[in-house]
């Protein structure tokens, strides 16, 4: 910091918060920011550039630790971020494998399982919509028709926009009214997916985790994301941080 002339500079680091008699420096890094690569992410999975959308929401993971929060408000939004960051992350790695797959039947599944994560409506009927496709393609019509059903919900509850996605909405009653019209002929194959009976993924091996191990599942310390037990204490694939089952405290943010 210049003083006066032919004075030398003088090195003072930035103060956190200036109000603040505990001088403590300043961090880089803030909810704001994660905020700002969220809405990229975001953008990234509209625009179908999953490899990228999934680096991006990693990132956001590995930023939050390194916050610096001053409310309880503060401190349940970056909680938040973890699990939108999760969600996605696990979604959109379902959905890059399944795209490497030659078998149609499992890729179809994945497709599937890509629908059931919490993500934003749009990018839920837009996986519904690829899922649909793939499902008739298939010939597997009983679960094709539910899908169907979803997405056509998610236009009556307007969940999105009308005018969007009213194009795909009249291929889907056409879909939906030949796979009924098949007078109840089952699914070609037989699904490890069940569009009525899904719990929750693994999020190492991408399958459904069966309700005989659901009891033994083993949890990220971090994002909470699900694993079978034999997976205790590898390197989680979501934040490439933790390790699976740690005995850890979890995420802890202290509101300063």
């Amino acid at each position: 910091m210049p003083l006066f002339s032919n004075a030398g500079d003088v090195t003072i680091g930035l103060r956190r918060n200036p109000k603040n008699n505990k001088v403590l420096p300043l961090v880089s890094l803030s909810l704001a920011q994660c905020r700002e690569l969220i809405k990229e992410g975001h953008n990234n999975v509209t625009k179908t550039q999953f490899d990228p959308a999934i680096d991006i929401f990693r990132k956001v993971l590995h930023i939050i630790p390194l916050l610096i929060l001053s409310s309880n408000e503060e401190l349940r939004e970056a909680r938040q971020l973890v699990t939108v960051c999760r969600e996605y992350i696990n979604a959109l790695r379902v959905r890059v494998e399944a795209d490497k797959l030659t078998d149609e039947v499992r890729k179809f599944e994945m497709y599937c399982y890509f629908t059931h994560f919490d993500l934003q409506p749009a990018h839920v009927f837009s996986g519904l919509y690829a899922a649909i496709r793939l499902g008739y393609a298939t010939q597997n019509y009983d679960t094709t028709a539910v899908l169907c059903r979803r997405l056509l919900e998610l236009v009556v509850l307007k969940k999105v926009r009308s005018e969007s996605s009213q194009r795909h909405v009249e291929q889907v009653e056409k879909v939906l009214k030949k796979c009924e019209a098949k007078g109840g002929d089952k699914d070609k194959e037989t699904l490890l997916y069940k569009p009525h009976d899904f719990t929750n993924l693994c999020a190492m091996s991408l399958k459904p985790i069966p309700k005989a191990q659901a009891d033994r599942c083993i949890k990220s310390p971090y994002c909470g994301s699900l694993f079978l037990a034999t997976y205790d204490g590898q390197v989680s694939p979501v934040c490439q941080l933790v390790r699976i089952g740690a005995s850890a405290q979890g995420l802890t943010v202290y509101v300063t």
